[in-house]
């Protein structure tokens, strides 16, 4: 995403007193399919690969990056 997206979206949240971040309906690329992620993969454009996750925005989760 885009700063501005992002900051507008922070924006909204913000108003709306709602747990700021990028989860749930806020997350525009959360459910693209395999093909349409193989694509974004294979332009050569920098890509973030994201933890999916749905552990409750109240509780913490832990783990260790191995990957770094």
């Amino acid at each position: 995403m885009k700063t501005e997206e992002l900051d507008a979206i922070r924006e909204q949240q913000t108003k709306t007193k709602v747990t700021p971040g990028i989860y749930g309906n806020y997350s525009v690329r959360r459910n693209k399919t395999p093909e349409e992620i193989l694509a974004k993969l294979q332009s050569d454009k920098a890509y973030v690969i994201r933890f999916r996750s749905s552990v409750e925005l109240n509780k913490r989760m832990v783990f260790e990056d191995i990957i770094k």
